[in-house]
């Protein structure tokens, strides 16, 4: 099967529910420049380099016949960080007071 840089691009954005417009943002590119890809057939690599690293995807990707498994990169923000720190100290108590709770059955023995 021929390579197709247009179908494994949009496979990557449906893959990580992103448009033309939020790659084009990323990789500093126009819309109208990644349509010209489509049209060519080609895209410098830097592009490809640069969408890899971004979102962690093997370089065997864009080269390969099939489309490999990849996995939507999920994007961490502040508020995202503070919910995981909450739950992080909620669940040290929570374990702490099961540490209390063992520790006294222990002594009702």
């Amino acid at each position: 099967m021929p390579f197709n840089l247009e179908s494994k691009i949009k496979h990557f954005l449906v893959i990580n529910k992103m448009t033309i417009r939020d790659l084009s943002n990323k990789i500093d590119m126009s819309d109208a420049n990644i349509y010209k890809c489509f049209k060519r057939n080609s895209i410098e690599v830097r592009h490809l380099i640069k969408i890899s690293e971004l979102y962690d995807i093997s370089m065997n990707y864009w080269f390969s016949d099939d489309d490999i498994d990849i996995k939507p990169k999920v994007e961490v923000n502040e508020s995202n960080a503070d919910l995981t720190r909450q739950e992080l100290e909620f669940l040290k108590k929570e374990i702490e007071l099961k540490d209390e709770i063992i520790a006294l059955l222990k002594n009702k023995k």
